[in-house]
C-alpha cells in the first residue's frame, strides 16, 4: 500500500492489513489460474477443431452433424 503522507496506516489494525493483503494475493492466483484454463480451453478447441476435420477428411461428414439427423 501507498500513501501521500508518512504515516497515513499507522492507525490500521494489522489484521485488516494482512486481510487485505491475502486478499490480494488470492486475487493474483485467480488470475493466473483464470488465464491458465482461458489458455488450456483454447488448446483443447483447437485439438477437438483437428480431429474433427481429420474424421471429416477420412470419413465424410460425422453421424449426427446432418441435416436429416438434427430433424
Amino acid at each position: 500500500m501507498d500513501a501521500m503522507a508518512v504515516g497515513a496506516f499507522d492507525n490500521i489494525d494489522p489484521v485488516t492489513i494482512e486481510t487485505f493483503a491475502a486478499l490480494t494475493a488470492a486475487t493474483l492466483r485467480n488470475i493466473a489460474q483464470l488465464k491458465a484454463l482461458k489458455a488450456q480451453n483454447q488448446k483443447q478447441k483447437s485439438v477437438t477443431q483437428t480431429l474433427i476435420q481429420q474424421a471429416r477428411s477420412q470419413h465424410g461428414e460425422m453421424v449426427g452433424l446432418s441435416r436429416k439427423s438434427l430433424n
